[in-house]
């Protein structure tokens, strides 16, 4: 694997903690917070894309 698909996957790990808390510590997320979960989702989604060869 090279470095910057593994930099983009440790990017996710926040998102991973976050739901940890939630399944086990019972946390509750606030707005901020899953509203910090999609745009990190949204961004890991765009950079894992294949680019486009023209």
């Amino acid at each position: 694997m090279d470095a910057g698909k593994a930099s983009i996957l440790a990017s996710g790990e926040p998102i991973a903690a976050m739901f940890f808390g939630i399944f086990f510590y019972h946390e509750i997320p606030t707005v901020l917070s899953v509203i910090g979960v999609l745009l990190t989702l949204t961004a890991l989604t765009l950079l894992s894309l294949p680019e486009k060869n023209k």
